[in-house]
């Protein structure tokens, strides 16, 4: 009972953890590195995926972008046969010494119709835009700030005829 020399319990213990003698520590790594692999394949496939979904949208906004044109120019060529009809037959009688108005109603249809389609025309094409907004991953409100407005001109309606006294 007369030793009180100083103990040695503080002693830090290092320990190496070697798994089935250094196997199963490899064996983890290369499981490691395939769950990167997969990782980096789905990350390639989900970018593929990606970029035919925007180069969908940006062939899809072309195309209505065509239409909208052809459109547009279908209500002007509408526009112009109402217009020379306006000058050449509002009021004039026919082989009857009747009113003629079935050309003037026609052209009045053919106006209405053609902007009819113009107007979803348009209405394609602003989905075609937000579609590829939405492809690109810019939502709406982020892409309405950089929106600029684009002058489309419309004709005006026509008015009732009002014959020109002589």
């Amino acid at each position: 009972m007369g030793n009180f020399n100083p103990r040695s319990d503080g002693v830090a213990g290092l320990v190496w953890d070697l798994k089935n003698i250094g196997l199963g520590n490899a064996a983890l790594n290369r499981v490691r590195r395939i769950q990167v692999t997969e990782a980096n394949i789905h990350v390639v496939e989900i970018q593929a995926q990606v970029a035919d979904e925007v180069n969908t949208a940006v062939q899809i906004a072309r195309a209505r972008r065509e239409a909208l044109d052809s459109a547009q120019e279908a209500v002007s060529q509408a526009s112009e046969v109402f217009r020379k009809l306006d000058e050449l037959s509002f009021g004039t009688l026919g082989p009857k010494k009747t009113l003629d108005t079935v050309e003037p109603l026609l052209a009045l249809q053919a106006l209405a119709q053609a902007r009819v389609q113009y107007l979803n025309a348009v209405i394609d094409y602003n989905r075609a835009q937000f579609q590829l907004f939405t492809a690109m991953g810019r939502p709406s409100d982020e892409a309405l700030p950089k929106a600029t407005a684009a002058p489309v001109p419309v004709p005006v309606v026509p008015g009732p005829y009002i014959p020109v006294p002589k």
